[in-house]
């Protein structure tokens, strides 16, 4: 699977480019959006973990909210991401455990307009950035502010960083609104859909301390994003 996903991202900008000649227009536009969907965390092993101490587990498909923006220029296109998957809670007769991740650093998408339009974009895209996964069990029987300052070790929070890798496919369409100084403005209405594929991770740590022997995780697998954004294409 790693030799396969990276083969794709070798040959992918070939694949786009060859070819295919750039278009006369010259103009560069952009918007910038929020985005709502679903992201995909390998947490194989971390449940596997879980249900060895009895702790409850996860299912692997989170939802997901983002800023960001792009830029447009002849049939070039750059995106810049910023966002996180919504924290995730599971609870047993004795603990509640609540998963999270979050892109720490802008995530970049470059890609090639295939299908342009005045009011339409089809382009596919490859991507890289950067994310933290957070794990965190509580033993919720008496979760107070002073049990827990009697008992610091009710909680404990692990925290992973790795690189992710993606492609994909997105859609944009422009609905125009007005016109200001013979430049015209709208909502961008979008679909992202891609795969996430995650080569590497750093250790686990506890409070800024590396531990060793750590499970592996990941954005890896499909996700799917809805756009609205104001600007023009």
């Amino acid at each position: 699977m790693k030799i396969k996903f990276l083969t794709i991202i070798c040959l992918y900008p070939i694949l786009i480019f060859s070819g295919i000649p750039f278009v006369s227009e010259s103009q560069t536009t952009g918007y910038m959006y929020i985005s709502g969907g679903f992201k995909s965390l390998d947490l194989k092993e971390i449940n596997q973990r879980l249900e060895i101490y009895n702790y409850p587990q996860f299912s692997d498909k989170f939802y997901s909210i983002s800023i960001g923006d792009q830029i447009i220029y002849r049939r070039l296109s750059l995106n810049t991401e910023a966002g996180s998957v919504l924290v995730k809670n599971s609870s047993s007769d004795n603990y509640s455990a609540y998963i999270s991740a979050d892109w720490l650093y802008l995530k970049g998408e470059l890609g090639y307009i295939l299908f342009k339009q005045k009011n339409c974009h089809i382009y596919p895209f490859i991507g890289m950035g950067g994310a933290q996964i957070n794990l965190s069990i509580v033993d919720h029987l008496d979760s107070d502010f002073n049990s827990n300052l009697d008992d610091p070790h009710k909680m404990i929070r692990f925290s992973t960083r790795c690189l992710v890798l993606n492609v994909g496919w997105g859609l944009d369409y422009y609905l125009k609104l007005i016109n200001i100084g013979g430049e015209d403005k709208g909502i961008i209405l979008g679909l992202k859909a891609g795969y996430n594929y995650t080569p590497y991770q750093m250790s686990w740590t506890v409070e800024n301390i590396n531990i060793d022997h750590g499970p592996k995780t990941g954005f890896n697998g499909p996700y799917i994003e809805l756009i609205i954004g104001g600007g023009e294409l």
